[in-house]
C-alpha cells in the first residue's frame, strides 16, 4: 500500500474514532436528562450525577495522562481500551438495572467520568500518531465528530420520543464496540506503532514528569488553562440548562433541539479548515479571536429577546468553540515538552471538565434564585474575566 493511501485510511479511521466518540457521547451525556427523568430523578439528582461525573473525569484523565507520558509500556492504546471496555459494561449494567437508586447513580457518575476521559486520549492518540510520522489533520478529523453530533441530536430526539429513552444504552454500546473496532484496525491491520512501544533509532523514551512537577513546571500554561475555564463557565451554563434559557424566551424542547443541531452542524466549516487558518495566522492569534467571540456569544444569550437571536447565538459557535477547541489543542502542543504531551492535552481538557462542573453546580443554583437574564449577566462578567487572563497568559512568543 503506498503512503498516500494509507494517510487517507488513517484519516478516515481517526475521523471515524472522533464520530463514534460524539455520538456516543450525545447518548450518554447530552440525553442523560432524557434518560435519568425517565427514570425517575429529579433536576437536582440530575446535576448532581453530571457534576460528580464531571469531577470523576477530571480527576481520572490527567491521572492517565501521567502514566502514559512516564510509562515506556503503557500506550494511550491502553487507556482507550481500558476506559471504552470499562463504559460498554458500565452499560450493560445500566441495561438491565431499572428505576432510580444509589446503584444506578454510581454507575452513571462512572460512565460520564470515562466519557470525559477519553476525549484527551483520542487527542493525545492524535499527537502520538503524529510523532510516528503518520499526520492526521485533528481539525478536519473533529469537525467530523461535531457533523455527527449535530445530526444524531435530531434523531435521538426523535426516537426517544417515538419510542423510549431506554433505547439509549443499546445505542451507546453499538458506538463503544464500533469505536473498539477502529482502534484495533488503527493498531493492529494498520501497524501503527506509537512512541512508546518503541526506542527509535535505539534511544530510549526519555520520561515525562510527574503531574506535581508538570504543573509546577508549567505554571503559565495552567494559568492559561484557568483562563479557559474561566471564559468558557457561562458557554456551560448554556449547555446545561439550555432548556431553561430557551423558555426564557418562549421556546420549547424541539427549540433546544434546533439550537444544539445548528451550534454542532457551525463547528464543522471552522474545525475543517482550521489547518488552513493557522498556516498564515498564529495559534495565539486564533485563541484571541475566539476569546473575543465567546463574549458577543454569551451578550448576545444575555440580551436575547427571542428565539431568533438565540439562533444566532448559534451560528457564532463557528467562530468561538469551533476555533478555540482545535485552537487549544495545537497550543498545548506547541508549549508542552513533548515527552509530557498527554498530561499537556489531559490538563487542557481538564480545565474545561472543571468549568462543566462548576457550571452544573452554581448554574443550577443561580437559576434556582434568579432570572435567567441575571444568572447570564453574570456568566458574562466572568467570561470576560476569563478572556483577561487568557490575554495575560498566554505564550504568543511560542505559539
Amino acid at each position: 500500500m503506498n503512503d498516500s493511501r494509507k494517510h487517507a485510511l488513517l484519516l478516515s479511521e481517526y475521523s471515524a474514532v472522533q464520530v463514534f466518540y460524539w455520538l456516543g457521547c450525545c447518548c450518554i451525556s447530552t440525553y442523560a436528562a432524557v434518560f435519568l427523568q425517565n427514570r425517575g430523578y429529579t433536576n437536582t439528582q440530575l446535576g448532581t450525577i453530571t457534576a460528580l461525573g464531571n469531577i470523576g473525569g477530571f480527576l481520572l484523565a490527567p491521572a492517565l495522562a501521567s502514566v502514559i507520558d512516564r510509562s515506556r509500556k503503557i500506550k494511550v492504546y491502553h487507556c482507550l481500551y481500558g476506559l471504552l471496555f470499562l463504559e460498554g459494561l458500565l452499560e450493560v449494567l445500566i441495561l438491565f438495572s431499572a428505576g432510580s437508586s444509589l446503584y444506578v447513580s454510581i454507575l452513571y457518575c462512572l460512565l460520564m467520568a470515562c466519557v470525559v476521559a477519553v476525549s484527551p486520549m483520542n487527542t493525545e492518540l492524535c499527537f502520538s500518531m503524529d510523532r510516528t510520522g503518520q499526520y492526521i489533520n485533528f481539525g478536519f478529523s473533529r469537525s467530523c465528530g461535531s457533523l455527527a453530533f449535530s445530526i444524531i441530536t435530531i434523531i435521538l430526539g426523535r426516537l426517544c420520543a417515538s419510542y423510549s429513552p431506554e433505547l439509549l444504552p443499546n445505542l451507546s454500546i453499538v458506538m463503544i464496540l464500533m469505536q473498539i473496532v477502529i482502534l484495533t484496525v488503527i493498531g493492529r491491520v494498520r501497524k501503527v506503532v506509537l512512541p512508546a512501544d518503541t526506542a527509535q533509532e535505539n534511544v530510549p523514551r526519555k520520561a515525562g514528569a510527574s503531574l506535581g512537577e508538570f504543573l509546577s513546571r508549567n505554571k503559565r500554561f495552567v494559568a492559561f488553562c484557568i483562563g479557559t475555564s474561566v471564559l468558557m463557565f457561562p458557554s456551560s451554563i448554556m449547555g446545561a440548562f439550555l432548556i431553561n434559557i430557551v423558555r426564557s424566551v418562549g421556546g420549547t424542547a424541539n427549540s433546544m433541539g434546533i439550537i444544539s443541531s445548528i451550534a454542532a452542524f457551525c463547528e464543522v466549516p471552522a474545525m475543517l479548515f482550521y489547518t488552513r487558518i493557522t498556516r498564515n495566522v498564529k495559534c495565539s492569534t486564533v485563541i484571541r479571536f475566539a476569546a473575543v467571540m465567546y463574549i458577543v456569544r454569551i451578550a448576545t444569550v444575555t440580551f436575547a429577546e427571542n428565539l431568533g437571536m438565540l439562533y444566532f447565538s448559534a451560528v457564532t459557535q463557528m467562530l468561538c468553540y469551533a476555533l478555540l477547541i482545535p485552537a487549544l489543542v495545537d497550543y498545548a502542543s506547541i508549549v508542552v515538552d513533548v515527552n509530557d504531551s498527554a498530561k499537556g492535552q489531559a490538563v487542557s481538557a481538564a480545565m474545561l471538565t472543571l468549568s462543566n462542573i462548576l457550571a452544573a453546580l452554581v448554574g443550577g443554583i443561580l437559576l434556582d434564585r434568579i432570572s435567567v437574564h441575571h444568572t447570564m449577566l453574570i456568566g458574562l462578567a466572568v467570561c470576560i474575566l476569563g478572556v483577561l487572563i487568557c490575554f495575560f497568559t498566554i505564550d504568543s512568543k511560542r505559539a
